[in-house]
């Protein structure tokens, strides 16, 4: 959420709404080209892959 925020995504402070917004914008790469996401602390892909955006 703090993500969305951060981009300028103007979402909701759901989860649940500004998931799916931030992963929408990275893969339309807006407002920035170019990213990276880092995952701390995961055990596994597994764990993070829905957070991943898709067709990037």
């Amino acid at each position: 959420m703090e993500l969305a925020q951060r981009l300028g995504l103007g979402t909701s402070t759901e989860a649940n709404i500004a998931i799916p917004a931030v992963r929408e914008a990275l893969r339309e790469r807006r407002p920035y080209d170019r990213w990276l996401l880092i995952f701390d602390n995961t055990d596994s892909p597994e764990r993070v892959r829905d957070y991943l955006p898709t067709g990037a």
